[in-house]
């Protein structure tokens, strides 16, 4: 994910913010640079957030486009958090980190003992 792409973003939601355009208005704008940037990126990426329970049976899952990533991140901890009960946080900067260098795969695995859950994120 590029920096500018996120620039332009974050532009967006300022103009929303401030007034300059209404939230119909930005939510246009908002779909055209996504549909720009899957244009540019042929090769969607997603980012995979897998719960197993003791038993290694999935309890939960949740797929994330990475083109919203960076809005998500206090989604993500939640999720997390409330799917493991637990208050283990989740270095979203580290997960950020791996999408803008392209990396595809398990970037984070985590067992937590307490409430016997294992939680995997990829990016695929």
């Amino acid at each position: 994910m590029s920096k500018n792409y996120r620039d332009e973003k974050i532009q967006i939601l300022k103009m929303i913010e401030d007034g300059k355009i209404s939230s119909s208005d930005g939510l246009d704008l908002l779909e055209a640079l996504n549909t720009n940037y899957y244009k540019e990126h042929k090769e969607f990426k997603t980012l995979k957030i897998n719960v197993y329970n003791k038993d290694k049976k999935l309890k939960s899952n949740a797929n994330i486009p990475l083109t919203i990533l960076d809005i998500s991140t206090k989604f993500i901890s939640k999720y997390i958090s409330n799917i493991c009960g637990t208050k283990h946080v989740i270095d979203i900067n580290k997960i950020i980190q791996a999408a803008e260098k392209d990396k595809k795969g398990k970037i984070l695995e985590y067992w937590d003992d307490e409430n016997e859950k294992k939680v995997e994120i990829y990016i695929e």
